[in-house]
């Protein structure tokens, strides 16, 4: 069921679908920090599911004043990956992002977030992802306490077997949600696991965004710590699949062979691209033959999988530059680097 004012406001290009389970202690300051969101087109589709506290009259305040908030309801409890998947079919937004009840986003979270994504690649990119800051239970909105972590420019398959981020860290293209079935709703528990690692094995990278976006409450009454040996038990399961060769099964992965495969061929694959380009730039012609003669040919997989093919090609020509006086100038390292990446897969196509 539906409340709120039908949207009157330009089409949005993200979507936050909040799933609300009894959240009400949290969820006006979740909601506020949706609305005080600057510089990205969004709609919010709160999903309560089967609250029995004041949830859905909270995230009513928003869906009355703001026509950007809807409000969708199960009558019964059906768990978080039902609720987002709800909240899924009841918007349209091209991108898509998940924030928990008890969560909340620092300033300029969903541009960040969202603009990066537009300039990426929607062939290989299913979407970006930003920094998190774990929050204690009872914590008020600040700034977050720290700078981003590094971790890697590029997301992608070979950086398991974990999960790779939190739900509420991404903003994905809608496309590839769909693409891959959503949330499991059989899961419940690790099914942000689950979904990630099924975008994960179909060739697609998540872009990072290097900012703390999102504030992680570390809630006594979350599932992580209310159930934590089923927990454990699913994501020992998602860690085990991805040792395993699926490539006979039905409807195998883009990437159906097991993990060690590709992350023992892109680590080879990266030291090479790191000297090819070095010797390139050194003019090394009888190097670069044989440096590419132990090239993979199935760049184009490996970089599916997670390999940053150009940020490897820009390591070697960076280096290269520290002892060659022609190479100063960063456009012509950055025309030099486009050259050989167009050179490499054009070749390896």
């Amino acid at each position: 069921m539906f409340f709120g004012r039908k949207k009157e406001s330009s089409d949005p290009v993200v979507t936050v679908i909040v799933p609300a389970m009894n959240n009400a202690k949290y969820l006006r300051t979740c909601l506020r920090s949706i609305q005080e969101q600057q510089g990205a087109a969004f709609e919010c589709v709160v999903v309560d599911d089967g609250s029995t506290d004041n949830s859905v009259a909270i995230a009513e305040e928003f869906s009355t004043t703001d026509d950007r908030f809807s409000v969708v309801s199960h009558e019964h409890n059906r768990g978080p990956s039902a609720a987002r998947n709800t909240g899924l079919a009841a918007s349209s937004a091209p991108f898509v992002t998940f924030l928990d009840a008890d969560d909340f986003l620092y300033g300029n979270s969903l541009k960040s977030r969202v603009d990066a994504l537009k300039e990426a690649d929607p062939k290989t990119v299913a979407g970006t992802y930003c920094d998190w800051q774990p929050t204690p239970q009872d914590q008020e909105p600040t700034p977050p306490e720290r700078g981003p972590l590094s971790r890697p420019e590029r997301l992608g398959f070979i950086n398991g077997p974990e999960c790779p981020f939190i739900v509420t860290v991404p903003v994905v293209r809608r496309e590839v949600l769909e693409q891959v079935g959503g949330f499991d709703e059989a899961a419940q528990t690790a099914e942000d696991f689950d979904l990630w690692l099924r975008v994960l094995r179909e060739g697609y990278t998540f872009a990072y965004v290097r900012m703390i976006g999102v504030a992680y409450r570390q809630n006594s009454t979350g599932l992580v710590f209310s159930k934590s040996a089923a927990h454990a038990e699913a994501s020992m399961a998602l860690i085990e699949r991805q040792y395993e060769d699926v490539s006979a099964e039905a409807d195998a992965p883009f990437l159906s062979l097991p993990l060690p495969h590709y992350q023992l061929a892109s680590a080879k694959a990266e030291r090479l691209l790191r000297t090819y380009a070095l010797a390139a730039a050194n003019g090394e012609t009888a190097d670069v033959d044989r440096i590419g003669k132990l090239l993979p040919v199935d760049l184009h997989s490996l970089e599916r999988a997670g390999l940053y093919i150009d940020g490897a090609l820009r390591g070697g020509v960076w280096r290269a530059a520290s002892a060659l006086p022609e190479l100063e100038a960063v456009e012509t390292r950055l025309q030099l680097v486009a050259d050989l990446y167009a050179q490499l897969m054009g070749s390896a196509s």
